[in-house]
């Protein structure tokens, strides 16, 4: 109906009724902006909160499981030929490792023929493979070539660990397989015989070599010596694996420490992860005063969800605990006038290397800072806790204010409708009234 004017009245309908429609809406319109307004600065801020208090409670989960303090580093030094890993079984403490001799694995050549890879066996025969006490056998077909030999040989036994190479002899033109054992050890030897009427074949297995034969490795632990068929040691120092690259002049320094650079990183995050709750906690809560002005607020001020949460974490933080370490500054971490956490590096690595069991159970455990943290802030963070919702019910009054809005608008369009009816039928009478008024005064104008 937009553009109709009083033909009749020479009002202006359209003008009316949209000031009319408007103003009775506005009232209505203005309450549910703010209501959406606040419900929605409120979704943000307690997103927010969450967030911070997720990336805490993951620095809080990082630290409370014993498994980061059990951990252990293990490191040699005084030079090259060890390389060293272990688990939360080994004891802390230092060995000195030498390396006398590696492990070697049996290697041996067979006999030469001449020909190369395409060397083909007329006639077919047998092979048998001795490694240590076990036999290892394979036919040879009729017209298969050195090459093909080599294939099957090394498809045949790679799961008992024996492999073969070929090399070919660019003087003489002759060529041999050069057999290989995967593990080493005293006793470890590999020997090669052929069964065949075939002279290339029966060549193989004459005028043998041993190129290298199995040994153990020899090494010794603060000079106790010891020997092992692999140089791959585990266990020999409980929780720990070391292996054997290269032979030492002298001995070795083997350490076993506390996983101290993973347990200070931790604890680093930790206190980042503090402090940003604390700046979320302080954004979100703050009144500052503004001369002359309505002072500036946070999105949280005043709200009791945020106080709680606060008043909570400062109560568990202040409640010192039995042993030898008490509270955080105990440890190096201290709390400074604005709320936020400092470390002192000097004095966490000294905790950390003299008290480390003490660290241990004042920060990990059922009963330890990491674990009375995290209960205190569950029912905010969980799924399903304070926080979530709380930001569900905000979105509740979101989805209110929109139907609010569709009804609103209904009604108006109602009420427009209405009010265009009602000033249409009023500019009809008086046009009506007009036309009448004319006549009149025509007949009185005859009289």
């Amino acid at each position: 109906m937009s553009g109709i004017a009083g033909i009749g009245s020479g009002i202006n309908i359209d003008e009316i009724v949209k000031a009319s429609v408007t103003a009775e809406a506005a009232p209505k319109a203005a309450q549910l902006k703010r209501l959406d307004d606040t419900a929605t600065a409120k979704i943000s801020a307690l997103g927010t909160l969450k967030g911070a208090l997720a990336e805490f409670a993951d620095a809080l989960e990082a630290l409370k499981s014993a498994k980061l303090f059990n951990q252990r580093n293990a490191r040699v030094s005084g030079g090259q030929g060890i390389e060293v890993s272990a688990d939360s079984k080994a004891k802390l403490g230092q060995y000195q490792l030498q390396v006398i001799e590696l492990a070697k694995s049996s290697k041996i050549a067979s006999g030469a023929v001449k020909g190369g890879a395409d060397t083909p066996f007329s006639e077919g025969g047998k092979i048998d493979i001795h490694l240590a006490d076990k036999v290892y056998s394979m036919e040879v077909k009729a017209g298969t070539t050195l090459g093909e030999l080599q294939q099957q040989i090394n498809t045949r036994f790679k799961d008992q660990g024996i492999s073969a190479g070929l090399v070919n002899d660019p003087k003489s033109g002759e060529s041999r397989l050069i057999f290989s054992a995967k593990e080493g050890g005293e006793g470890n030897d590999l020997q090669f015989l052929v069964s065949s009427s075939d002279k290339q074949l029966n060549a193989l297995g004459d005028k043998k070599e041993v190129l290298q034969q199995a040994s153990n490795a020899r090494f010794t632990i603060d000079g106790l010596p010891m020997e092992s068929a692999s140089n791959d040691i585990k266990d020999v120092i409980e929780g720990v694996n070391f292996k054997l690259t290269e032979v030492t002049e002298k001995p070795l320094t083997l350490t076993i420490e506390s996983n101290q650079v993973d347990i200070k990183k931790a604890l680093h995050t930790f206190v980042g992860a503090y402090n940003k709750l604390q700046s979320t906690f302080g954004e979100l809560g703050r009144v500052v005063p503004v001369e002359g002005g309505e002072p500036l607020v946070g999105k949280l001020t005043g709200d009791s969800t945020l106080r709680h949460l606060q008043n909570g974490l400062s109560a568990t933080f202040s409640t010192a605990m039995t042993g030898e370490l008490r509270v955080l500054a105990d440890l190096g971490i201290s709390c400074e006038r604005d709320g936020k956490l400092k470390v002192d590096d000097k004095k966490l690595d000294k905790a950390l290397t003299e008290q480390y069991q003490a660290a241990t159970a004042f920060l990990s455990g059922e009963n330890g800072l990491m674990s009375r943290l995290e209960k205190s802030i569950q029912s905010y963070s969980e799924k399903g806790g304070i926080l979530e919702t709380r930001i569900n019910g905000e979105q509740k009054t979101r989805d209110s204010v929109k139907n609010q809005l569709e009804a609103l608008n209904l009604r108006m369009q109602s009420v427009e409708k209405n009010l265009y009816a009602k000033f249409i039928a009023m500019d009809r009478m008086i046009s009506q009234l007009q036309k009448t008024s004319g006549s009149l005064n025509g007949l009185l104008g005859m009289v």
